[in-house]
């Protein structure tokens, strides 16, 4: 379980307009009448992030204009995220020490079933993402009703990636698209919304960045409906984290899924090769043998090697994928038993948020009845004073 900090940020309201549950339209008394749809406690925005202090404050303050609920998990910083994104006006979870972005998303799952949220959505915490396409995502699950809806950086909209990120994304897209059964044309974006089904399902054994990967393998394992949108990313500046060094630890993770999720996948990819190596060998022995009337020992040797090699792998594949899916669903429901048990950590600061927010709610209403009634006295008084001069 992951070791987290005691220290909770006290409830936060994001913004001082009173917001009700569900999905209100606010207008907003400015010279400009402008309307904003701010989303109340059943949609959680939640920021994983490390050592993002320079990004993580303007990013809490866009969030806030339209979210009641947003969450930051501070993986370990060394710096100030914390902080600032408490000042900006979010909720903030920390990890004593930094445990990986898996581990920052698992965090983020829990928090929202521990706060029965309808709508979850990620963002990563460089500012990479506009709030736009974050909403973008969530409609696409609340009127969509797709239960993972991914924001794509290769749908119709051009973004200013550099072209080795290019070319690195799209061989992960292709090595995940394969081993996890599901296709996307971005399996590596980090602006997700989920669906309150996909909320109580899934729990990550990843704790780095192939997470978003295995959220692929486990779309396929729980059936749950996947959909796209087109996003735009910025990149403000140069990656931290050696790309390299980050696409191998995809791949490495990418492996481990395939072998403990889709095991047939892997094992019966191999036994058909090793298979089909087999036969290809085996019909090169018998031209040989019709050519010079000569046993090849050794070609025979491998060919009869190479088919026993395939059979077995394919039937040690059949096997274990029976016994995996029985296994990762116990392991699964213990997951999220083991959750129940635990204290909760920002559920009662989200409901004394929610209850001073629908207060708000009800006096901010009763002002406008209040201003509604005397503006139509008025009206009435003026009315009545033009008929009045015209009769006389």
């Amino acid at each position: 379980m992951v070791a987290m900090s005691n220290r909770m940020t006290q409830a936060v309201v994001c913004s001082d307009e009173p917001i009700i549950s569900g999905v209100t339209t606010l207008q907003l008394e400015a010279e400009s009448a402008q309307v904003v749809e701010h989303y109340g406690p059943n949609v959680m925005v939640a920021v994983p992030a490390y050592n993002e202090a320079r990004f993580i404050g303007s990013l809490v303050l866009q969030l806030c204009r339209y979210f009641s609920v947003v969450l930051v998990i501070d993986d370990g910083s060394t710096d100030d995220t914390a902080q600032v994104a408490k000042a900006a006006g979010a909720l903030v979870v920390s990890h004593e020490t930094n445990m990986g972005k898996g581990e920052g998303v698992n965090t983020a799952f829990r928090l929202a079933r521990e706060t029965e949220v309808e709508v979850l959505i990620l963002l990563d915490g460089d500012g990479q993402h506009r709030v736009d396409d974050a909403l973008t995502a969530l409609k696409a699950v609340l009127q969509g009703g797709a239960d993972m809806v991914v924001g794509s950086r290769y749908l119709g909209t051009k973004s200013e990636m550099p072209r080795y990120r290019v070319i690195g994304q799209q061989a992960l897209n292709a090595v995940t698209n394969v081993g996890s059964g599901v296709v996307l044309s971005d399996s590596q974006s980090g602006l997700r919304a989920f669906s309150q089904r996909a909320i109580s399902l899934l729990s990550f054994s990843s704790h780095g960045f192939s997470v978003e990967s295995e959220m692929q393998f486990l779309m396929n394992t729980h059936q749950l409906n996947t959909a796209e949108v087109p996003i735009t990313t910025i990149y403000r500046e140069a990656a931290k984290r050696s790309p390299l060094k980050q696409g191998m630890e995809v791949i490495s993770g990418i492996v481990t899924l395939a072998s403990r999720r889709r095991p047939l996948l892997l094992l019966g990819g191999v036994g058909i090769a090793s298979v089909m190596g087999g036969l290809a060998l085996g019909f090169y022995t018998m031209l040989i043998y019709n050519q010079s009337q000569t046993l090849a020992i050794g070609y025979a040797l491998i060919t009869v090697l190479l088919l026993t090699l395939g059979v077995v792998a394919a039937f040690a594949g059949l096997m274990l994928n029976s016994l995996t899916s029985m296994m990762q669903g116990l392991q699964d429901d213990l997951k999220l038993v083991s959750e129940q048990m635990l204290p909760p950590l920002i559920a009662n600061e989200v409901k004394q948020a929610h209850l001073r927010r629908i207060d708000g709610t009800q006096r901010m209403q009763v002002t406008t009845d209040t201003r509604n009634s005397s503006n139509q006295r008025n009206a009435s008084l003026l009315i009545g004073g033009k008929s009045a001069t015209a009769r006389s």
